[in-house]
């Protein structure tokens, strides 16, 4: 709650966060809501290129963005190079989300999740195969791009199949990175989502990299899925920051 303008009895009262975000959306254009859910979904800056191909969107829709910036529901991030939108406060993003179904929020991450893949030019079953052949974890036949961390974020979100591929992915390129947690976690997600057409040199390596992240942590690995309650994140799912890949 909190002290908005009641213009029918011209004094301040207290009023739900929703409401005033709706006021808000109710002077924008209509294609307004359906960018604030995508960047409230990407959980972070996003380009506003991306996000409008997520709303449904050919061209940026840099016009909306600008009201939006001027009702304070978004903010602008970046350079001129490189346009970045994100929620204006966190409050807005928990606010956004909390505002949709169980349905919708799958869906947008789904939808940004294939955007991200068809842009890094990437597909799941090329790169399971790649991973399949590869004799060293997190050394693939070709370099990845951090994207692979949204990639591994989104699909699980969405609670698609492919999440498993950029969760392993994620979880080698975090071991390579040293970021030790953040492999863990990975790991612990990949062990729940294991496909039954993972050869068993795979099926191995999966199981025997987590033992030696939690001896040089001096814990046991724990287990955890796409749908655990741990939650960090108002979507409901639990993810390590994403970060950027160690060149090589």
């Amino acid at each position: 709650m909190i002290e908005g303008f009641n213009e029918e009895v011209r004094k301040f009262e207290p009023v739900p966060f929703h409401d005033i975000v709706e006021r808000k959306l109710g002077q924008l254009p209509e294609d307004a809501r359906d960018l604030l859910q995508v960047v409230a979904i990407a959980g972070q800056a996003v380009s506003v290129e991306e996000a409008s191909r997520v709303a449904g969107h050919d061209a940026p829709l840099f016009s909306t963005v600008t009201h939006m910036r001027s009702e304070r529901l978004v903010r602008l991030i970046g350079s001129e190079d490189e346009q970045l939108v994100d929620t204006y406060h966190d409050k807005i993003r928990e606010t956004v989300l909390k505002s949709m179904t169980d349905q919708q929020r799958r869906a947008l991450h789904l939808n940004l999740a294939e955007t991200i893949e068809r842009g890094e030019s990437l597909n799941a079953m090329d790169l399971f195969d790649s991973v399949c052949r590869s004799s060293k974890p997190g050394k693939y036949e070709r370099a990845l791009s951090a994207r692979v961390f949204d990639l591994a974020h989104h699909f699980c979100a969405a609670i698609d199949s492919r999440a498993f591929v950029y969760q392993l992915v994620a979880a080698e390129q975090a071991m390579r990175a040293y970021a030790v947690e953040d492999a863990s976690n990975y790991y612990e997600r990949v062990q729940t989502l294991i496909p039954e057409n993972s050869p068993p040199t795979l099926r191995h390596r999966i199981w025997i990299e987590p033992s030696r992240l939690g001896r040089r942590q001096g814990r046991r690995p724990r287990r955890e899925s796409c749908r655990s309650d741990r939650t960090v994140e108002a979507d409901g799912v639990r993810h390590p920051p994403r970060r950027k890949l160690a060149t090589w």
